[in-house]
């Protein structure tokens, strides 16, 4: 099997973070799939070039290559660096990820922390906690139970956030008809932002 330096890097650093932990699987790797008929009861931690996750892992994930796939449930949290870093299945823990295309499509039951060049929560997800993204294009379609913090470029706020808002850097905020904020909304932007009636229901 062939191996790249990358995934060899990336085995390197997993080993040294998790050197003293019990009950894990390591592996590493030009491609890495654990099938939707495999159930690991233990951490996770895994590199390559591909990684797919469509089986559920009974504990936590950490996760490096250049595309990562998420579609099997994940009891524990999720650690996550790559490329192209896709999370589509329910995550009991926090989703802690970085990557330049970055999507979440599933309900999490923690916190989403991220940083990435293009930031899409879709419509139909649910974050149960807080949401804290750094990137330079950012799309809340979902939902959001907690509190929103985002640092970007270009946001677009569609989903319904029960919490506070606070929007820090953009140049651009789209706020759209069917976007409500509960708490507070605080926003820098160039622009003026037009927000309809009843739409932030904070004071």
């Amino acid at each position: 099997m062939k191996y790249t330096l990358r995934s060899f890097a990336l085995a390197a650093f997993f080993f040294a973070f998790v050197g003293s932990a019990h009950a894990a699987t390591f592996t590493a790797g030009e491609h890495y799939t654990l099938a939707n008929t495999e159930h690991l009861t233990s951490n996770l931690y895994a590199a390559g070039s591909d990684v797919s996750i469509l089986g559920t892992v009974f504990g936590d994930t950490l996760l490096g290559g250049s595309k990562i796939l998420i579609n099997g449930a994940i009891t524990g949290d999720v650690f996550a660096a790559g490329n192209t870093i896709d999370v589509l299945s329910s995550i009991s823990g926090d989703v802690r990820v970085v990557g330049a295309t970055i999507t979440i499509g599933s309900i999490v039951n923690g916190d989403v922390v991220v940083a990435g060049g293009t930031v899409h929560l879709l419509a139909g997800s649910v974050v149960k906690g807080d949401v804290l993204i750094a990137g330079g294009t950012v799309s809340l379609d979902g939902a959001v139970e907690g509190s929103v913090r985002i640092m970007g470029g270009t946001v677009s706020l569609e989903g319904p956030i029960k919490g506070n808002v606070d929007l820090k850097g953009s140049e651009k905020v789209n706020f759209g008809t069917t976007g409500t904020i509960g708490g507070y909304f605080h926003y820098a932007a160039p622009k003026p932002l037009t927000i309809r009636d009843g739409a932030i229901r904070g004071e």
